[in-house]
């Protein structure tokens, strides 16, 4: 609209991620989605800012919140760009706390994340999924192209420091449960039918430029 596109050419339908994760909880028992890991914190960085030095601020914050919660666990698929996974396999793998593993399918990861107490992840695509998983997630960045998940209460944003980390994990899993953001029309990301109204869409396009 600020470029003067004609409104009349735009369609807000919704993210298609939200669809397929809609469809996942749609497959999960409700029991183990009601019974949280609530040992297990999932873990992932890939994105830039996080290499490096800020991997190893991300991997002692981890290191420090195992020790100030020894019942805790870490799964933490580690992103193959060596930038991440040398510090991250360097500074965490000598630790029993930590399950570091290879990337998992997208299935797999939903699963994980519905039941983890905790999510710490830089991803823009679970700052989307959280609300709706009902899993409180720190994002270890300065800031996000998705302001709403943080508007949810489910999102956070923290800088990458390993106290100011520390600080809010322990926060995060003695909050009190809240309901998870329901895919429905008022969802931030889309309610879920996103694949059917770009379908629509383009079904109008083509028909108005048949008949032109």
């Amino acid at each position: 609209l600020a470029e003067e596109v004609d409104a009349r050419s735009i369609h807000q339908v919704g993210n298609t991620g939200i669809d397929s994760l809609r469809t996942l909880l749609a497959e999960m028992p409700p029991a183990p989605r009601a019974a949280r890991a609530r040992d297990t914190v999932l873990v992932t960085l890939h994105r830039r800012e996080n290499h490096d030095r800020n991997a190893g601020i991300v991997c002692d914050a981890l290191i420090a919140l195992t020790l100030a919660r020894p019942d805790l666990r870490v799964l933490f698929p580690i992103h193959p760009n060596p930038r991440v996974s040398a510090t991250v396999h360097r500074r965490l793998e000598v630790h029993p706390a930590f399950d570091l593993v290879a990337p998992m399918s997208y299935r797999d990861f939903v699963f994980k994340a519905a039941a983890a107490a905790l999510i710490i992840s830089d991803s823009g695509g679970v700052q989307e999924e959280a609300p709706h998983l009902g899993t409180h997630l720190l994002v270890p960045r300065s800031n996000t192209e998705r302001p709403e998940g943080i508007e949810t209460g489910w999102v956070q944003l923290v800088r990458a420091d390993r106290e100011a980390i520390l600080e809010a994990a322990l926060e995060k899993l003695a909050a009190p449960t809240m309901r998870p953001v329901p895919i429905d029309e008022l969802a931030p990301f889309g309610d879920g039918n996103a694949a059917d109204k770009i379908v629509h869409v383009v079904e109008q396009t083509l028909l108005q430029h048949a008949h032109a």
